[in-house]
């Protein structure tokens, strides 16, 4: 082979491999590796404006659409909280869930579901007229207690709860046919102190009046005011 076709086959070859070279990391050079930061959701919904990653790579604030629920206020993504109702027609639908009732708290109502209606009943006893703008409720607290803790559980049934006043205990022990009868036939404590150590009792066995100290234990009946 002559020097002349020797020099053209090498200067092919060193063409073919730079030919190879370029192209190579050509293709290289065209991959990027872009980010993306959505800063608020400011811009609100909108169909329009097209992000890209060219000039929007962050700062962007818009978005496409959302569903009436979603809040994006605050630069946040939340849900809004839904409601639903359920409209209850028949006894049975009545009677599928439970009626919670305590007949000494505040809410004083005893429910019925027949009829295929749903009806509640005052289970307190209206003083007023009698004794008092206040209801009596219709049952004791259970057994006996000292003094503070017949006031405090009182106080504890609802806001305008309270044990009931020497003269309004005494009241309500001269009609308690007007308000259930069902007094045990002992004594009561009643909210009146006679000092820091002792306060006074209705006794409803004959509505005699008593006074003692405030660590023995006597019944309670609530009443709740107006």
């Amino acid at each position: 082979m002559n020097k002349q076709k020797k020099t053209i086959i090498y200067g092919v070859a060193i063409l073919a491999i730079v030919s190879l070279s370029f192209l190579t990391y050509n293709f290289i050079a065209k991959g990027a590796t872009y980010g993306w930061l959505q800063a608020t959701w400011s811009g609100g919904a909108d169909t329009g404006a097209v992000a890209n990653h060219t000039s929007n790579q962050s700062g962007w604030t818009k978005f496409f659409s959302k569903d009436t629920n979603v809040d994006t206020s605050n630069d946040q993504l939340t849900l809004a909280s839904g409601s639903s109702s359920v409209v209850d027609t028949t006894t049975a639908n009545f009677g599928a869930g439970t009626w919670s009732a305590d007949t000494n708290s505040a809410s004083c109502i005893n429910s019925n579901t027949t009829g295929d209606q749903m009806t509640g009943t005052n289970a307190c006893y209206n003083a007023s007229g009698i004794c008092g703008n206040f209801q009596v409720l219709p049952t004791d607290r259970a057994g006996t207690t000292a003094w503070a803790t017949a006031v405090s559980y009182c106080d504890s049934l609802c806001p305008t709860c309270d044990l009931p006043t020497f003269t309004e205990l005494a009241c309500m022990c001269t009609n308690k046919a007007s308000f259930g009868n069902n007094f045990v036939a002992d004594y009561y404590w009643s909210a009146t102190e006679v000092d820091s150590a002792s306060a006074y009792l209705v006794g409803f066995s004959g509505c005699a009046t008593y006074n003692n100290y405030k660590t023995n234990a006597y019944y309670v009946r609530c009443i709740r005011r107006f």
